[in-house]
């Protein structure tokens, strides 16, 4: 995944603010800074202090054209301001502008019409303006409703100047709502280069993680507030790692996310998993049921869950509706893209429904799908055979629908190592499809990991935990660069891992470590 930082300063000279670093910061102090952390690229925003900013980064950015961007200033009280406007993003780097409001007369600029050649220009000539201007979110959110076609940022996530510690991160209530205002962001910025873990990714807008945010996630915030070790005689509470302790739930809520490793029959809702037991006449008791919607410390296996499902399963629509309601749950959670997995071979030989059908039933729900971008990747049956596996495939091929991204492929690994369907994915990709594949999830050989990527030539890996017990293969995935789409409340760690130990000895803490990417996701939620 490309990881952009959205916002960063670089200068020569000037007295900064005392929330700023003092000394000056160069563009190669952030390549360097860049490199050891894995951040990709960087947005350049001059700062106010240098009166020679804008012309550091547009140079900067000339230099390293994948590696930084500008969103820079001009004065706006300047008589000539409007004239540099047509041309303002000609200037190497150059993707928009970027001011601070925080002055009593910048809330009649955001309100009159003293600055509406800006606004209307900005709009017309697709120019985004990112805005610092906690005082004045009100007055912003009616800018955005009288321009629509203005792309506004948000700048700071409307944390107002000085918020430190948990009040920089605990979103208040305001009166302006940006969601009603489509083409404002906070912060929204369109990716610099495109991000390669997506199966799919010619549908995705923006693909966008602030660097400073990086860290926490992948030390404690991606392990759902995971917890530092305790101290002294074990009787202190336990402190929450990192970042996370700032991050309210409503906060994280509202990060717009990316889901890339969910199984369709692991998403329906209790109600609809008791209705269609009903609809069936399936004689399940409803306790068992609920029982599969409990992550304890001895979790119900998934997969016996998801097996039941096929059974009773009966009709398309049954697959539209399951559908639906995972893309709005999703949705819910501000995940505006998503990428998911179903089993056409358990669909076809249990439920009875035949490929097209059940394609055709899904991808409707995709269409109907609101603030979410759904596509499918059909996943290979490993505990049925590989004839099974290579006519799966075949089936995709044939009924090839432009919301299907690639194929995949899951159940028990146990006994079923990926070699034993290569053959599906040699045809996948004759095929032009894209390959994804679990490996390494239930504690089985690293070499799984290995034989997927090289022998059935996945573009990324599902799980792929044990890749750490080789720690010379390890290294080659990380540079690489492939993305492994990990699962925090992954059932074979809950039951093997000690409670206490669970969020400090899963291997998604130590995968970064290591230089892997990965990406978290709900699997089955």
């Amino acid at each position: 995944m490309a990881i952009v930082d959205a916002h960063i300063h670089l200068w020569e000279k000037g007295k900064p603010r005392a929330a700023h670093r003092q000394a000056p910061y160069s563009k190669d102090q952030a390549l360097a800074e860049m490199d050891a952390a894995g951040v990709d690229a960087a947005v350049i925003q001059p700062p106010a202090w240098d009166p020679d900013a804008n012309r550091i980064a547009v140079e900067a950015a000339a230099a390293q054209p994948q590696r930084f961007a500008v969103l820079g200033n001009f004065p706006l009280e300047d008589p000539e301001a409007p004239r540099r406007l047509p041309s303002w993003k000609e200037q190497p780097g150059m993707l928009g502008l970027r001011y601070i409001f925080n002055e009593p007369q910048h809330a009649r600029w955001l309100e009159g019409d003293e600055l509406e050649w800006l606004w209307s220009g900005a709009a017309r000539l697709g120019i985004p303006v990112a805005l610092a201007a906690a005082a004045y979110l009100p007055q912003l959110g009616k800018l955005a409703a009288r321009h629509p076609r203005l792309r506004l940022i948000v700048d700071h996530l409307g944390v107002p100047l000085g918020a430190t510690g948990v009040a920089a991160f605990r979103l208040r209530r305001r009166p302006v709502s940006l969601p009603k205002h489509p083409r404002s962001a906070a912060p929204h910025f369109r990716r610099l280069r495109r991000a390669p873990l997506l199966l799919g990714h010619r549908y995705h807008q923006d693909a966008v993680l602030v660097a400073p945010m990086r860290d926490a996630l992948h030390r404690g915030a991606s392990l759902a507030l995971a917890r530092r070790s305790q101290v002294g005689d074990g009787r202190r509470p336990l402190r929450v790692a990192g970042l996370a302790a700032h991050m309210s739930l409503e906060f994280l809520r509202a990060l717009p996310k990316v889901e890339l490793h969910c199984h369709l029959l692991g998403t329906v809702r209790a109600a609809t998993f008791i209705d269609l037991a009903r609809k069936a006449g399936a004689p399940i008791p409803r306790e068992d049921i609920e029982a599969f919607y409990v992550r304890g410390e001895k979790p119900v296996g998934v997969l016996k869950a998801l097996r039941t499902l096929d059974q009773l399963i009966r009709e398309p629509d049954d697959l539209y509706r399951m559908t639906r309601e995972y893309l709005e749950d999703a949705a819910a959670h501000g995940v505006r893209y998503a990428e998911f997995f179903w089993n056409p071979t358990g669909t076809a030989r249990v439920s009875r429904i035949a490929y097209q059908d059940a394609q055709a039933a899904i991808v409707r729900a995709i269409h109907d799908a609101k603030g979410i971008t759904g596509r499918l990747i059909p996943a290979i049956d490993r505990e049925a055979t590989p004839a099974d596996a290579v006519e799966m495939v075949q089936w995709v091929s044939a009924q090839r629908a432009p919301e299907v991204v690639g194929i995949g492929i899951d159940y028990s690994e146990v006994n079923r190592p990926p070699e034993m369907f290569a053959e599906a994915y040699r045809l996948a990709a004759n095929a032009g499809l894209k390959r994804t594949a679990h490996a390494g999830e239930f504690g089985c050989p690293w070499t799984n990991v290995r034989t997927a990527i090289e022998v059935l030539g996945v573009d990324r890996v599902d799980h792929g935990y044990t890749v750490l017990d080789n720690a010379d293969y390890a290294r080659r995935c990380a540079e690489s660069g492939i993305v492994f789409t990990v699962v925090p409340t992954n059932s074979y760690y809950l039951r093997t891992l000690p409670r206490e130990r669970w969020a400090l000895d899963h291997p998604i803490r130590h995968m970064p470590a290591r230089g892997i990417r990965v990406h978290p996701n709900t699997d089955d939620p």
